[in-house]
């Protein structure tokens, strides 16, 4: 399928890219990607995750993007451009990327990697005619990134298992491979040491995220460990030792658990009950947990309804969310993905014919039917839009003389508003009235 490069020799010397005169990658190589936050909580992509809210912005974003499907585009010398259907980046990319897995499940695994590692890899495994058949997605844990004396990048692949080995095509004897940068589609996450790398939104953010997860530790033990009354009965006099266990007894069987709800309590010999109020201690916790809700938020640039935080939400500023969402943070992610395919899924010469990928959007709007029929009303009658455009939008099939582009008639260019001449006015003829016949009687 390809060559392997051999390893360099000594007139070559490689090193580590990544921090370089920086002892940072250092550190987190030693710590296995992570290190402890200044809660005393170790933070590292596999702890970090473990975090519900972690967990779910990154579930959000990644099926977020993994659901929009991506096209390749070809773009004439006039403009107009039209999706290659039968182009195998065009099949491969929405159809079967590799043996075992989905175009869903490959851009998920992807966006995954990026948002733990920072980097997300795949090998761009090629046919006997020099095109790309399969994209191998990679642990990014296994890949190494270097770079030779005389300044080329190539990729250090640790061993792994025999399915990951047969499906790159790499011999078994050996336990390390050398690639060469030109059969990896590498996609970086936020800029490292120079723009080579890229690092992971957990890295940079590892304190907050050490804060979220003492949190979650401490509701747990908590839970597990510390005692919360609902309330105290206070009895005027002293109880003895088999007194209070008769009526602690009597108090459970009768008014504790769900069947005993809202049934009527009564109290004798002058006791009362006395409900235990949450503490000033335990509403700041509470409080500061619904902050750092917000944190993760601004760590991965998402609406807290996305965490499902609506206790800010309403109708609108919801729609408003959505929008910002996708303007101000999946646009961005859409665009790092289609530059990257571009520079590494294309040839030069394809590139310079004007091939191009490009995400289609219009599907994160498919939920919101009405701003999408009124979006299409008004295309159509503008003549952006045939039925039949609407009607493949949609997933419809299209209908006879519906290719038809419609325009309103009382529109006119304004360059020739002052040439418009008014109608004739035509009149219409007036009826003469009949004649009376006279009958003459003889």
């Amino acid at each position: 399928m390809f060559r392997l490069r051999e390893r360099e020799t000594k007139s070559e010397t490689v090193e580590k890219t990544v921090g370089r005169g920086d002892t940072a990658w250092l550190l987190d190589s030693l710590s296995q990607g992570g290190l402890t936050s200044d809660s005393g909580i170790y933070v590292s992509a596999g702890t970090a995750v473990k975090d519900p809210r972690v967990l779910g912005a990154i579930t959000a974003l990644s099926q977020d993007v993994a659901k929009v499907p991506v096209n390749l585009f070809q773009k004439d010398s006039q403009g107009n451009r039209r999706i290659v259907m039968k182009s195998p980046l065009q099949i491969l990319l929405n159809r079967k990327p590799n043996s075992w897995q989905s175009p869903f499940e490959l851009k998920e695994y992807q966006m995954w990697s990026m948002l733990l590692d920072g980097n997300a890899y795949a090998l761009k495994v090629y046919n006997s005619e020099g095109a790309i058949q399969e994209l191998v997605p990679i642990n990014p844990a296994r890949v190494t990134l270097y770079e030779s004396a005389n300044g080329f990048l190539f990729y250090h692949i640790s061993r792994g298992t025999n399915f990951e080995r047969a499906q790159m095509n790499l011999p078994e004897e050996d336990e390390k491979y050398w690639m060469p940068a030109e059969f990896m589609w590498h996609l970086r996450y936020l800029p490292y040491s120079s723009g080579i790398e890229g690092k992971s939104p957990i890295a940079y953010a590892r304190d907050t995220i050490g804060l979220s997860m003492s949190q979650e530790k401490q509701a747990s033990s908590s839970a597990r460990q510390g005692a919360r009354v609902a309330g105290v009965l206070k009895h005027p006099k002293v109880l003895s030792a088999d007194a209070a266990n008769r009526l602690r007894s009597q108090w459970q069987n009768n008014y504790a658990g769900q069947s005993n709800a809202g049934k009527t309590v009564i109290l004798e010999d002058g006791m009362e009950f006395q409900q235990v109020q949450m503490s000033m201690a335990d509403a700041q916790f509470v409080e500061q947990r619904k902050l750092t809700v917000l944190d993760i938020c601004r760590i991965f640039r998402i609406p807290p309804t996305k965490l499902m935080d609506m206790s800010r939400s309403t109708y609108s500023n919801v729609e408003n969310e959505n929008l910002a969402y996708l303007t101000d943070t999946l646009m961005p992610i859409f665009e790092r993905w289609e530059s990257s395919m571009n520079v590494n899924l294309l040839t030069s010469q394809q590139q310079s014919q004007g091939y191009f990928f490009e995400f289609d959007i219009e599907r994160l709007n498919r939920g919101d039917f009405k701003s999408r029929a009124e979006g299409f009303t008004k295309y159509v009658q503008h003549g952006v839009f045939s039925p039949n455009d609407v009607r493949r939008k949609l997933g419809e099939n299209p209908f006879d003389g519906g290719d038809v582009y419609l325009a309103q008639v009382n529109m006119a260019p304004v360059d020739q508003l002052g040439q418009l001449q008014e109608p004739e006015q035509v009149e219409e003829p007036v009826e003469q009235p009949l004649e009376e016949e006279i009958t003459v009687e003889e």
